[in-house]
């Protein structure tokens, strides 16, 4: 009788053991699941950190490189309007630029003297991750030597009177110029040639660059003869003879006269085509009133409609 009870007793007691042990495996499978699971799987408390670490570090470069590149830019477009002609060649010119650019622009010629009064970066677009295009307002003082003709001295009374050269003529313009601006590791670097523009855009609007395959002949030829009849009229034209060469007139604005077209780099003219837009790259020169030349930088993307070349957007660099 005492066997028996013994027995039970000992089955009762492997029977709890072994319930123990279930317990005991369920709950150290329950905190190893657990813990990979935490490791698989980030604390989203880090994950916010971190993504806000993120948010941050892209605002602080955006704001830094909006603040850093307008005063590089007008830095630039100080020098590009500053030159001397009235009594030799300017030859500091080209190697001031150079502290701003690797693109090589001509030396002044002529006889004018130009120098800013004033100036102010009023706009930044951007047009990659670390590209953007400022847009500056620049009042510019230009003294334009006139030429003297030689006349033979009249004869007085008290002796033969010499005339003098007559005075050079003095303007002050505001010019509008948009820069391209590129950024790389904290430094900065004018990345194409500048545009100069009808007036203040403080719009934001901004169109991403196409890529596509070469054109064929004829499509050059075409394009490129609808191109230099728009920066001739974009130069000198008004509003009505502007929107004839875009897609969406608008009230456009030229330049006004302030500089004459002068020449379009055909060696640095390129046209790609992609479902049906084109993009265009090309480099022209402007005029002043003192003669002095300006390279200009422009792309453009372009449309064929009812047989004719209209320009949708045109900027420094798209």
């Amino acid at each position: 009788m005492f066997k028996k009870k013994e027995q039970e007793q000992k089955v009762k007691g492997s029977q709890k053991q072994k319930v123990i042990r279930v317990l005991l495996i369920v709950f150290m499978a329950f905190i190893l699941l657990r813990g990979v699971t935490s490791v698989l799987r980030p604390n989203s408390t880090v994950t916010a950190r971190e993504v806000i670490e993120s948010y941050t570090s892209q605002k602080g470069y955006k704001e830094k490189v909006e603040f850093e590149a307008p005063a590089f830019a007008k830095m630039f477009a100080t020098e590009y309007f500053t030159y001397d002609t009235t009594t030799s060649s300017d030859e500091s010119y080209i190697e001031r630029l150079k502290k701003y650019t690797n693109i090589e622009f001509p030396q002044p010629s002529g006889n004018a003297k130009s120098e800013v009064i004033n100036i102010e970066a009023y706009r930044v677009e951007w047009r990659g991750d670390k590209t953007v295009n400022v847009d500056c307002k620049v009042k510019v003082r230009c003294a334009v030597k006139q030429v003297y003709t030689y006349q033979i001295p009249q004869s007085t009374p008290s002796g033969y009177i010499k005339p003098s050269p007559p005075p050079a003529l003095k303007q002050v313009d505001e010019i509008y110029m948009r820069v391209p601006v590129a950024e790389s590791n904290g430094k900065y670097i004018v990345d194409g040639y500048p545009l100069f523009l009808p007036g203040e855009d403080r719009s934001s609007e901004s169109t991403a660059a196409i890529k596509g395959t070469d054109v064929s002949e004829d499509v050059q030829k075409e394009i490129t003869s609808m191109l230099e009849s728009f920066l001739k009229t974009y130069c000198i034209g008004n509003s009505t003879e502007i929107s004839y060469f875009l897609q969406d007139s608008g009230e456009p604005y030229g330049l006004n006269g302030k500089f004459s077209f002068k020449e379009l780099k055909r060696n640095d003219l390129q046209i790609k085509e992609s479902g049906g837009q084109y993009l265009v790259s090309a480099v022209f020169t402007v005029e002043n009133a003192a003669g002095i030349e300006f390279l200009q930088g422009i792309q453009l993307i372009v449309i064929e409609k009812d047989k004719k070349y209209l320009i949708v957007k045109y900027n420094s660099k798209i």
